[in-house]
């Protein structure tokens, strides 16, 4: 009936690009490890943030008792694989610092906020957890590779030719 059309429990087929949007969620993790196989890990791991955020699609792949498969997560399995396969030396020389402990206090200022308005451990964790994928692993992996000012200008000219080619 038209007003069942728009309802969760209503079945729609899915599309082409939908179905394209998954595959390529699938495709994201291999394809991040033969990055880290091919090239060297600065431009490997910036290759997949940088071409992970502008191609991969916002959809995800919900999967039952796990978090959902989306562009962070897909990209963060893959560059941790390709780390751990390719250039392990560079994570185990990871040192904590000072922005380091910036982040963690970001990070456990979520879990606060969520105890703070009651809506309890399940959802501080969970919210804690979001932010670590979002925004520490990320961070954690370009501390760990962008080391010298000559990663950090090789990183820069990644970003500035990818987001030029995405413009045209």
């Amino acid at each position: 009936t038209p007003e069942d059309a728009g309802s969760a429990d209503c079945y729609q087929p899915p599309r082409p690009m939908l179905i394209v949007g998954q595959i390529l969620l699938c495709v994201w993790i291999p394809l991040t490890v033969a990055f880290f196989a091919m090239l060297k890990p600065v431009r490997a791991l910036v290759l997949a943030y940088v071409l992970g955020w502008l191609i991969l699609p916002m959809p995800v792949i919900p999967i039952e008792g796990f978090w959902a498969l989306d562009q962070v997560l897909v990209t963060n399995i893959g560059a941790a694989l390709g780390i751990a396969l390719f250039c392990p030396g560079r994570l185990r020389g990871y040192r904590l610092t000072f922005v380091d402990v910036a982040l963690g206090v970001f990070i456990f200022g979520v879990f606060l906020t969520s105890l703070t308005n009651d809506l309890g451990f399940k959802d501080g964790v969970s919210s804690a957890t979001h932010k670590l994928f979002y925004y520490g692993i990320p961070f954690i992996f370009g501390r760990a590779i962008l080391r010298t000012r000559d990663d950090l200008r090789d990183a820069a000219r990644i970003v500035v030719a990818a987001s030029t080619v995405y413009a045209l």
